[in-house]
């Protein structure tokens, strides 16, 4: 519906051999939108599954991908993107996941009562390249326009908004077709979805074979303590249940002492 296929599906096909169908009717704003006119009740994994259970049943397929994106701010002012994909494999009855969280993002919002101040704002939003949705205000469903890309088009707006509401709250618009920023964060993701496919279980050879616990203790260079870095993998497979220790996956047996909190309270 918003044109991730175009990396997801391509990523697929240049990896797998696998072509990837979609449908533009099958509506998954029914589990949330960005604009906030469904809210998103549930976690990016619960909200990726009824994604693909849905298209499961509707379609009759036995591999399918859904993503799901988050915003947020991180600290109070670091917008933050996390991208989560999911695969299910109906099947082999398994599923594998890969996210992405980077601070390189657009996402953010401002409200205006006049037209002065609009390019500093529309710089940071990387328009037009990257479209808006405006509002009356933060929160507000009253009237919703979206996917704006044309400067006439965004001025003619505003002054509709700021004639009828007396403000208009300008946003970033982070539907994956209208956001490349984006975009880049959901190939991202499905590199690290390609790369546990590619992961095959030692013992029955089903892809997915990933990290499913992480040991901290890593012991400090000078004293020895156990710091907070990372001492071991534990993979498993989620479908026999085999699980193989990786120790030192950084290739490191100890940490810089500057990360101990005995010799560097």
């Amino acid at each position: 519906m918003h044109g991730k296929e175009v990396v997801i599906g391509a990523k697929m096909k240049q990896f797998f051999g696998v072509s990837s169908c979609t449908d533009k009717d099958f509506n998954t704003d029914e589990f949330g939108t960005f604009s906030g006119e469904i809210e998103r009740i549930v976690s990016p994994y619960e909200s990726a599954l009824r994604k693909c259970e849905l298209a499961h049943e509707q379609f009759n397929v036995d591999l399918v991908i859904a993503s799901e994106g988050s915003f947020y701010m991180t600290y109070g002012f670091v917008a933050t993107n996390h991208e989560f994909l999911l695969l299910k494999d109906y099947k082999n009855d398994i599923e594998i996941k890969a996210d992405f969280i980077t601070h390189d993002t657009n996402f953010n919002g401002e409200l205006f009562t006049k037209l002065e101040g609009l390019g500093d704002y529309l710089d940071k939003c990387k328009f037009p390249s990257h479209a808006l949705l405006l509002r009356p205000k933060p929160d507000s469903y009253q009237r919703i326009d979206k996917g704006v890309k044309d400067i006439a088009i965004l001025e003619r707006l505003m002054k509709s908004y700021l004639i009828e509401f007396g403000t208009v709250y300008l946003e970033t618009d982070m539907r994956a077709m209208y956001n490349p920023t984006r975009m880049l964060s959901i190939a991202s993701a499905t590199d690290k979805l390609v790369s546990k496919m590619q992961s095959k279980c030692p013992n029955c050879s089903i892809p997915g074979f990933d990290v499913k616990r992480v040991e901290y203790g890593l012991p400090c260079e000078l004293c020895l303590h156990p710091t907070k870095g990372v001492k071991k993998h534990v993979y498993e497979c989620d479908k026999c249940s085999f699980s193989n220790e990786v120790l030192y996956p950084d290739n490191k047996s100890f940490q810089d002492a500057m990360y101990c909190d005995v010799c560097n309270p």
